[in-house]
């Protein structure tokens, strides 16, 4: 038995497809990325960890940086140029809104919450890189249970 299953042609150009489609810079996404980066704010001042984490749930710059991995792998520079763009609107987006939260927020205490996460550690890296990899594993071979996904809507 093999550790990894190898991908049939068929499946690698399912994800190419949904990484390429998900992977720009949308309404959908922009949204998003203000509700995470709103939630995670909020959560950073309330000290609460299930928060922040309910907030990375639904952050959408996962995909992106997924794309920008595929693109190197494949030198295709349109999509490594979608995924970046993406990746840095939605972080300058992220920043933007937590700074104008923060401003406006009565606490302006830095608690643990915000403490560490201005500390990350070499095991912070480690976790980063195995979420990844599991991230990528699962879209890989269980795409239904790789992240959380819009419904379609039905159709008329």
């Amino acid at each position: 038995m093999a550790w990894f299953e190898p991908i049939n042609e068929k499946s690698r150009q399912r994800i190419y497809l949904e990484l390429r489609d998900n992977s720009h810079p949308d309404v959908f996404f922009y949204v998003m990325v203000v509700l995470s980066a709103t939630i995670a704010t909020f959560g950073l001042l309330m000290n609460s960890v299930a928060v922040i984490i309910g907030a990375m749930l639904i952050a959408p710059l996962m995909t992106p940086i997924v794309a920008g991995s595929l693109a190197i792998t494949l030198a295709n520079t349109r999509l490594l140029r979608s995924s970046a763009k993406a990746e840095v609107t939605g972080i300058m987006l992220a920043v933007t809104i937590a700074v104008f939260l923060t401003l406006l927020s009565p606490t302006k205490e830095l608690n643990a919450e915000i403490l560490a996460r201005t500390q990350p550690t070499l095991i912070d890296l480690v976790i980063a890189l195995a979420s990844g990899a599991a991230g990528a594993y699962a879209m890989c071979f269980r795409p239904g249970s790789a992240a959380l996904r819009e419904l379609p809507l039905p159709q008329p």
